[in-house]
């Protein structure tokens, strides 16, 4: 017990002791935004699991009230950098739908999340996808991790803005929406 709280000290009244202090934002509202853009390094990983642990309670407690929730994670590949992260979002992805939450992940580039065998998992086992123009080396993995025809390929290289593939359930439908 004692290492343990040497251990935590830095971060309970030390000076990375930012979440140990009670919170500007109002959680009642309907609608909330974590931006952790401009945390350091040293306090990212805790900072990202402090929101991850208070996004998963938030999800539970809307379950209780029978409320759905909805998810939105911008730049999800950074969630992917770090293991333990991965490991959160992998249970958490689960969790979410058996408790009436619908998770959407955004990702501007795909490399760093193919590169983690939990993130294409989740990725392969997506009822939806929305894909749009992606870099070669990301629509080579994604061709062979979705079953994406060269045809199909064709949308997602090179193409222009309002061109894609929507993928839902085993379907696999190209789109020009422009």
């Amino acid at each position: 017990a004692h290492k343990i709280a040497l251990a935590s000290e830095l971060f309970i009244k030390g000076s990375l002791d930012i979440f140990a202090k009670p919170t500007n934002l109002n959680t009642q509202n309907r609608i909330l935004s974590f931006d952790i853009s401009d945390l350091g390094t040293q306090l990212r990983p805790f900072g990202m699991l402090v929101l991850m642990e208070s996004m998963m309670n938030r999800v539970m407690d809307n379950r209780k009230r029978g409320r759905r929730t909805w998810l939105y994670f911008d730049e999800l590949s950074v969630l992917f950098s770090y293991e333990w992260s991965t490991s959160f979002l992998d249970v958490s992805w689960k969790r979410y739908r058996k408790y009436g939450a619908l998770a959407t992940g955004i990702f501007q580039n795909l490399d760093q999340a193919l590169k983690s065998e939990t993130a294409k998992s989740m990725i392969s086992n997506s009822e939806f996808l929305l894909l749009m123009n992606q870099a070669a080396p990301d629509r080579e993995q994604l061709a062979r991790l979705l079953h994406i025809s060269n045809e199909q390929l064709s949308y997602i290289s090179s193409s222009q803005a309002g061109r894609g593939l929507i993928r839902m359930g085993g379907a696999i439908v190209p789109f020009i929406n422009e």
